[in-house]
């Protein structure tokens, strides 16, 4: 793996090997660099692009060529991975976090370091340094990470500072603003709509029973 900085070139220096079996030497290079072919002359230095932070992990690889190459589909390279660092970056450095109150709800605030960073402070409107325990570190396999920032039963504007080491000009600066909402209550049982259905079914159930005795009492004296 090859390491190096961001905005920084990286220099692959082409030599000629030579085989105690006399394989024609090459006549001359290629390389193979985020999916750009470059033909480049026998002992000759190729100078890459300068390197983003999406370059992390990318691969170069190096092929003499001869005249045997192509006849014998050859395809033997010499390969490294690059180990890009850069300092901490986000897409979004203005972040909206709206939670209920009192939950365990969070906003995850996604960026990528490549070191990780060293530390991470928050800070209120007034600039005083707020405990982190509003901030639960998310582990990631990759040089991206994330913090989520948990509201509990905090409102108003807060900034987090990203710092790395390896950058220490380079702090990233992500912009919170905090809203607190509170969960609205379930929707009560109306009482009053209760209370008249019940008596309705009241008067519905007097009603039938008034109609069942006067019809009783018709049916015994028309049998008289």
């Amino acid at each position: 793996m090859l390491s190096t900085n961001i905005m920084k070139h990286i220099y692959v220096q082409v030599q000629e090997h030579y085989s105690s079996l006399e394989v024609p030497t090459a006549s001359f290079t290629r390389i193979y660099f985020d999916q750009t072919i470059t033909t480049t002359s026998k002992s000759s230095t190729w100078v890459s692009p300068p390197l983003q932070a999406s370059d992390n992990n990318k691969v170069v690889e190096c092929q003499a060529v001869n005249q045997y190459t192509n006849y014998f589909n050859q395809n033997h390279r010499a390969n490294i991975t690059l180990n890009v660092t850069y300092p901490p970056m986000t897409k979004n450095s203005t972040i909206v976090c709206e939670c209920i109150m009192g939950s365990n709800d969070g906003c995850n605030i996604t960026y990528s370091s490549n070191p990780p960073v060293d530390s991470a402070i928050l800070t209120n409107e007034t600039g005083e340094v707020i405990d982190n325990s509003l901030l639960c570190f998310e582990t990631c396999q990759s040089e991206l990470q994330s913090y989520k920032f948990c509201k509990l039963e905090i409102s108003g504007n807060f900034t987090l500072t990203l710092k790395s080491t390896t950058f220490p000009d380079k702090d990233l600066i992500i912009n919170i603003t905090a809203t607190g909402v509170t969960k609205a209550p379930p929707p009560g049982i109306n009482m009053t709509f209760i209370i008249a259905i019940a008596a309705a079914s009241s008067c519905f159930l007097i009603i039938i029973i008034i109609a069942t005795v006067v019809f009783y009492v018709k049916r015994r004296r028309s049998k008289r």
